[in-house]
C-alpha cells in the first residue's frame, strides 16, 4: 500500500508584549484586514500570505497604563511541499 497524497500547513501563535494604545490601533487594523503578509526576509523584502485564524486580546490591565496584549493565530497560505 503507498500513500499518494500529502498535505502539511505551517500554523503559529504570535505573541505581543503590552504595547500602548495607539500601537494596539494598528493590530487591531491587522485583525481586520484582508491582505495579511509575513516578511520572511527583512533583508530582500520577502513575504508569505497568511491567513488570520483566530486572536484575542487584553486591554487596559491596569486601570492608568491603558496597555494592550495580542495573541494572533496564523496560517501560511500557501502549504508545505511534502513531494520527496
Amino acid at each position: 500500500q503507498s500513500i499518494r497524497q500529502t498535505s502539511a500547513n505551517i500554523k503559529e501563535t504570535l505573541n505581543t508584549d503590552f504595547i500602548s494604545e495607539s500601537d494596539g490601533y494598528l493590530i487591531e487594523k491587522l485583525l481586520m484586514s484582508t491582505s495579511v503578509f509575513v516578511v520572511k526576509n527583512s533583508s530582500t523584502q520577502t513575504t508569505e500570505s497568511v491567513i488570520i485564524t483566530d486572536s484575542s486580546f487584553v486591554k487596559k490591565t491596569v486601570a492608568n497604563d491603558k496597555l494592550i496584549q495580542y495573541s494572533i493565530s496564523i496560517e501560511y497560505s500557501n502549504g508545505l511541499n511534502t513531494n520527496s
